[in-house]
């Protein structure tokens, strides 16, 4: 059960989204609908950035919490890494005006 998300948008706009790592599960979990729906819609908005510090807590999340198959969850990680942008660690600063 793979989510698709939209695809990879060039960062032009200096304003970043920072999705964590419940947005990405949330979108990719089908026992919330309300929840997923509303993660899949921030997918789909621009400058989406992921930090490899979520994509690993959302990897030890599916693997320890919800027991979803490695390949699985390869798989989704993938596509975040096609789809959205990725900082190493976390942003250094964040301008929130």
């Amino acid at each position: 059960m793979v989510i698709n998300l939209t695809e990879k948008k060039p960062m032009q706009d200096k304003r970043k989204i920072f999705l964590d790592s419940n947005i990405v599960i949330y979108a990719y979990r089908n026992d919330e609908t309300n929840k997923q729906q509303k993660a899949k819609q921030l997918f789909a908005e621009k400058n989406i950035t992921i930090s490899t510090q979520v994509l690993q807590e959302t990897a030890n999340t599916l693997s320890r919490k919800f027991k979803t198959d490695f390949h699985i969850i390869s798989l989704l990680l993938e596509e975040c890494v096609r789809n959205v942008y990725i900082q190493k660690g976390y942003p250094k600063k964040l301008n929130l005006f």
